[in-house]
């Protein structure tokens, strides 16, 4: 089964790039008599159009969606608006999505997924008027690097792990006038114990505190460790605190 779904892949990529769809490979809705949407039923406000994300098993997607005949879904398929647009277009392999797209009412991309080869997949995610809303790169099952963006085109947030998935390398967010609200940073590796640089910013924009951190796995999580430093609303040094294993220590 691993072996056939491998060569369906690679057969997905060439034919989803480079042939266009004829009748035979067009499957319309699930029943004999094709489901039409409202934008407002399958699009939400915030996170877009998540419909299918239960079919698609890289990004979590633990379902599976069966055809006309009641059997687990194969090759291309479509969805439609009520206005006559195309709604989705995907690749099914099982029932499980494998490579797809998803549309605004007005025809505009919201979305585009795809898997590069047996371990990688890629999205990007759109606003309305085709701006682009999120880059996201997949390693097997996990984010590997993800950059979203305001309406207006500047950087919102951005993450990015080490290969083996184990670690981050950096996770930073903004405001939308270009500010950092939080910026984390991989600084060093020492005796495989991974340490970071944190800065969080107050709304105003001047910082709010600054100091290292380190991954605990006795606590699962990243916490202070080392001198920290305390800033009040104008930016203005308050005080700083030596932490160890993210415990405050002596203040001054």
């Amino acid at each position: 089964m691993y072996n056939k779904i491998c060569t369906a892949l690679l057969f997905v990529a060439v034919l989803f790039a480079a042939r266009p769809l004829t009748a035979q490979q067009i499957l319309r809705g699930d029943n004999k008599t094709p489901k039409t949407y409202l934008e407002s039923e399958v699009l939400d406000p915030d996170y877009g159009i998540k419909k299918y994300d239960r079919l698609n098993f890289i990004i979590g997607g633990d379902s599976v969606r069966n055809g006309p005949k009641g059997y687990a879904l194969q090759n291309w398929f479509e969805d439609y608006y009520s206005n006559g647009k195309l709604l989705h277009r995907g690749y099914y392999v099982d029932g499980q999505l494998k490579v797809y797209r998803n549309y605004y009412d007005n025809g505009q991309l919201e979305r585009d997924f795809k898997v590069t080869d047996l371990k990688r997949a890629a999205m990007k995610i759109y606003y309305k008027d085709g701006k682009l809303k999120a880059d996201i790169e997949y390693y097997g099952n996990n984010v590997l690097k993800e950059e979203d963006f305001y309406p207006g085109g500047q950087l919102k947030y951005q993450e990015e792990h080490t290969r083996n998935m184990e670690n981050l390398i950096h996770m930073n967010s903004f405001a939308e006038n270009g500010k950092p609200q939080s910026l984390f940073e991989l600084t060093g590796i020492k005796k495989k114990v991974y340490y970071y640089y944190k800065k969080e910013y107050n709304e105003n924009g001047n910082i709010k505190e600054e100091g290292p951190m380190k991954y605990s796995l006795d606590q699962i999580d990243y916490v202070k460790e080392g001198l920290w430093k305390f800033y009040d609303d104008n930016g203005t040094y308050k005080n700083s605190d030596n932490f160890v294993n993210g415990q405050g220590g002596n203040s001054n």
